[in-house]
């Protein structure tokens, strides 16, 4: 009977110390496309090393103790090593990683502008960190959780053997029941390796890879110029001055805010009319600046702002008598445009745009004391395109 009771002793810890084997995503609204290809690409990375991929709860708002508690309970109750998610550090996107038995929270930067290769890359790391050492993994300690204990050199710290318990039957019958603590005790230091053969450039190199800190999270590379040429159609309220022609569109997006400023420029057809018998024609020369606000996300941009614009207008006339006149006149555009652009690459763009704009003051036509023409109060212009990011 004692046996059976030092047996059911030394197996209890066995049972109760064994690790969970699994992984948990997390998931938040604002990343739900990119959170689908990571768990694709975990799962075929985890399939030879006997890891589950499991879709957990919400992503944590903060990444304060509270929050980190309640992720490695989660993470716990599925039975996982590690709980990742997707989150921000700087504007620019980031990999959260929390070991559950240690609380140890780490991120990686994160490809923003391709997500298939962000997900490959995030998943070699989240196997490298559950099969390596805490020392050993290439990820960087988030700044808002204490960093973990480096621990000492393994050549410092030789493995310890445990030596086998005797079986209790070997005691004799008076013999009292040992401590469950301490039935299992270190054997003596094991001996030192022997030197290395290694050279000193060698061992030099080896320890500087081993001491080599994580690089820092890039922010994400921005353009410094947005160049966009463009066909469309311009539609005054007047149908008789309806153009269509080449825009050519740069904007240049502010560094830290959602923001871009721009410029245009349309080469648009000459229309011409019949009015009182004399042909009336009109090239108008638009140039237009704004500011927009943008909304980007990995594959798709979405832009709109105000616009202001001046018209120049070359108009001429003929009467049937063969009198011919011309004269230039100014106009002021009013107005707001808008754009959506199809990201697919990181430096050219499909675009759609559409704007409208009031003519002040509205300007009139004519050949002769007779009736006269006028471009329209407001018009609206139709664009489509291609986007080119510099650099």
């Amino acid at each position: 009977m004692r046996w059976l009771l030092c047996a059911a002793v030394l197996a209890w810890p066995a049972g109760a110390t064994a690790e969970p084997r699994g992984l948990v995503v997390l998931s938040s609204a604002r990343d739900r496309g990119r959170e689908v290809v990571l768990v694709d690409a975990l799962r075929i990375y985890m399939r030879d090393v006997g890891r589950a991929v499991r879709l957990g709860g919400a992503a944590p708002a903060t990444a304060d103790v509270r929050e980190l508690e309640r992720v490695a309970d989660e993470g716990r109750r599925a039975g996982a090593e590690v709980v990742v998610w997707f989150g921000e550090r700087g504007a620019a996107p980031v990999l959260y990683a929390l070991r559950v038995a240690t609380l140890e929270l780490r991120e990686t930067p994160v490809e923003p502008d391709d997500p298939l290769l962000a997900a490959r890359t995030a998943a070699l790391k989240v196997r490298a960190l559950l099969s390596a050492r805490p020392d050993e993994s290439t990820w960087s300690v988030s700044p808002e959780t204490p960093p973990p204990p480096i621990a000492p050199p393994p050549a410092a710290t030789p493995p310890v053997a445990q030596r086998p318990v005797e079986p209790p039957s070997a005691a004799p019958d008076d013999a009292p029941l040992e401590n469950p603590a301490r039935a299992v005790e270190p054997a003596p230091p094991a001996p030192a390796p022997p030197p290395s053969t290694e050279t000193p450039r060698a061992e030099s190199r080896k320890a500087t890879t081993a001491v080599r800190a994580a690089p820092p999270a890039r922010a994400p590379r921005r353009a410094w110029v947005e160049a966009t040429v463009a066909y469309g159609a311009t539609l005054p309220t007047a149908i008789a001055w309806v153009r269509h022609g080449l825009t050519l569109r740069f904007a240049v997006p502010f560094s830290r805010l959602p923001l871009a400023a721009f410029a245009d420029a349309a080469f648009t057809t000459e229309p011409s009319a019949i009015f009182d018998g004399s042909s009336v024609a009109a090239r108008v020369w638009p140039v237009g600046a704004g500011v927009a606000y943008r909304l980007r996300r990995p594959r798709w941009q979405l832009s709109v702002g105000p616009r202001v614009s001046l018209q120049i207008v070359d108009a001429n006339a003929v009467s049937p008598a063969g009198r011919a006149g011309a004269a230039r006149r100014y106009s002021a555009g009013l107005g707001a445009l808008g754009e959506f652009a199809w990201l697919f690459s990181r430096h050219f763009a499909a675009v759609a745009a559409v704007g409208a704009e009031a003519l002040v003051p509205r300007l009139e036509f004519g050949a002769g004391p007779g009736r006269t023409t006028d471009l329209g109060w407001v018009q609206f212009n139709f664009t489509a395109g291609v986007l080119v990011s510099i650099p």
